[in-house]
Formats: structure tokens, C-alpha cells, sequence
């Protein structure tokens, strides 16, 4: 390259870097409402739950002192990247304003590839292989248990078509027991459904009244969600999930944030003229306690 396109070439690299950089920072962190960010300082992680918290109760003689028991499980970090391919005639044509609007979006999918990747992992809670809980099962299971208690189940299969269906889990969520068998503390608070499930959720938690005229009582009682990853094979599921404490029934353990990235050198310059800008991150998505979700896999 002569000077002047090499001069070019690094004010790209420079702009485009700046960009990226700006972009992701202000990008909304939508993952958040239904994810705890954990920091990562290795390859792979061990994480130790305490898998409840118990009640505080009337001090009498002896502090009562609960047994925290805690499960554990390792994480490992996945690498996760992608790019842009840019033409080095567009970079001599000073058209490095064509490719700002791509870099925004770069920038704004790699913010959007969190909450992605933690509906994927959601969707995968049936699966005893990729959904596993802290207890060793599948995430969303009929025989979850505390301790010496009973099982308790925190997975259904009814399709998401009537109010009482929704009552149900909702209950089932009120429900949940500690290893005391104390109450949970647990309540629902978001509704988690697919495009193709949407207008349903609407009528079931955003209508004042049914379609037969009498009230809706789970009018407002949760927010609602909407998962572009329940399509398809998927399109049935629906949750419910607890996110008003303090750990979210989903977790992100983060190695390394999107980083910018560019190879303006090489044999594809040489015979291509191309140059490459992209973004690289580490992370990994995992399951939080199971107590903090319900899910129905819509098969009945």
C-alpha cells in the first residue's frame, strides 16, 4: 500500500475502533432484567450455590441456625466472535461513513448476542444434557428437592391457552418450599413467551376482562417478555420467571467483553484487496437456583 492508503487504512482502523467502542457502551443492557452477571478471571469456573436462604424466626434460646447446603457445577468459557469485510477501494473513496452505521451494529449485536444467548439457554432447560440445574437435573423438572424434602416441580406441559392454566404455574411458583419448608419467597413476575404466543399472553395478562366477560384476575399480574428464540420446534414453550431478586433465575459468567478487532495486512490484502474489522468476547450462560423459574415445553 502506499502511504497515503496506509494512512487511510489506519484512520479506519481508528474510527471504526472509537465507534465500536462508543456504540457498545451506550447499548440498553437488556440481559440484565433476566440474567446475574457473574466475572470470570479463568478458563473455567466453578460456581458454589447456596441453593436458599433461610426465613428469620423468633430468637428463642439457641440462634436457630439453618444448614446452607451448596451445590456446585463448572462453567467454561466459549469463545464468540464475528465481522465485516470492507473493500480497500471504499477505504481510498473515504467512504468510511458507509460502513459506520454496520460498526453501530456490530456493536449493538454484540450487546444483543448476551440476551440471545441466555433465551438459547432458557429454551434448553428441558434438556438433561444443556440445561442442567444445580441439583443435576434438567433445569425445568418434575423432581427437584431440598434436602430430605419431597420433590418439587417447577415444569409443565400445557399449552399456554387458558387463564387457569397460567393459575396453575403461578401457583406452583407460590408454592415452593426451603428446606424447612418454609416458604420460598418466590413469586412471578414476567411472563416469557414466542412471537407466535404473543396475541394469547396479551389476552391472558393485558385484558381486563376474558373473552366470556368476567374478570381477568391475572390482569397486570406479570410483565411480559417476548423471545424471538421460541420459534419453530420451540414455539410452544413458555415461562415464568422471578426477576425481582437479587439473583435471577439465568446467569452470565463473563471471561472477556466484546473487544474490537482488525486485519488490515496479509495475503488477502495482497491478492484480495480486502480488509477484515470484527469483535471478539468469551462468556458463557448458566442456569441460576430452579426455584426462580417455571416452565411449560407446550406439548398438551
Amino acid at each position: 500500500m502506499s502511504f497515503l492508503v496506509a494512512d487511510k487504512v489506519a484512520a479506519a482502523q481508528i474510527g471504526f475502533q472509537t465507534r465500536f467502542d462508543e456504540t457498545f457502551a451506550k447499548a440498553p443492557k437488556t440481559y440484565e432484567r433476566i440474567a446475574t452477571e457473574i466475572e470470570s478471571t479463568s478458563a473455567v469456573e466453578q460456581h458454589n450455590w447456596l441453593a436458599d436462604v433461610p426465613l428469620m424466626k423468633e430468637w428463642v434460646g439457641e440462634r436457630a441456625i439453618a444448614k446452607l447446603r451448596a451445590e456446585a457445577f463448572q462453567v467454561a468459557n466459549k469463545n464468540f466472535a464475528s465481522g465485516l469485510e470492507v473493500d480497500q477501494n471504499d477505504i481510498e473513496d473515504d467512504k468510511q461513513l458507509l460502513y459506520n452505521k454496520k460498526i453501530d451494529g456490530l456493536a449493538e449485536q454484540a450487546m444483543f448476542s448476551y440476551e440471545d444467548l441466555l433465551h438459547q439457554q432458557l429454551v434448553n432447560g428441558f434438556n438433561t444434557t444443556k440445561g442442567t440445574a444445580f441439583d443435576g437435573l434438567s433445569y425445568f423438572n418434575t423432581a427437584h428437592a431440598l434436602g430430605d424434602g419431597s420433590a418439587q416441580s417447577n415444569k409443565g406441559t400445557a399449552a399456554l391457552s387458558t387463564t387457569g392454566i397460567l393459575d396453575t404455574a403461578i401457583a406452583a411458583m407460590l408454592s415452593f418450599k426451603d428446606y424447612e419448608g418454609d416458604p420460598m419467597n418466590v413469586q412471578a413476575t414476567h411472563l416469557v413467551v414466542g412471537p407466535g404466543n404473543r396475541a394469547q399472553a396479551n389476552l391472558l395478562i393485558k385484558a381486563m376482562q376474558l373473552a366470556n366477560g368476567a374478570t381477568n384476575t391475572n390482569f397486570g399480574v406479570v410483565d411480559l417478555i417476548i423471545s424471538q428464540r421460541l420459534t419453530g420446534a420451540d414455539a410452544a414453550k413458555w415461562f415464568l420467571l422471578d426477576l425481582s431478586k437479587s439473583i435471577k433465575p439465568l446467569c452470565l459468567q463473563i471471561k472477556k467483553r466484546p473487544v474490537f478487532d482488525s486485519v488490515t495486512s496479509g495475503i488477502d490484502r495482497f491478492m484480495r484487496r480486502k480488509h477484515y474489522f470484527g469483535m471478539e468476547g468469551r462468556h458463557a450462560p448458566f442456569f441460576g437456583p430452579w426455584f426462580f423459574a417455571w416452565g411449560s415445553d407446550g406439548t398438551t
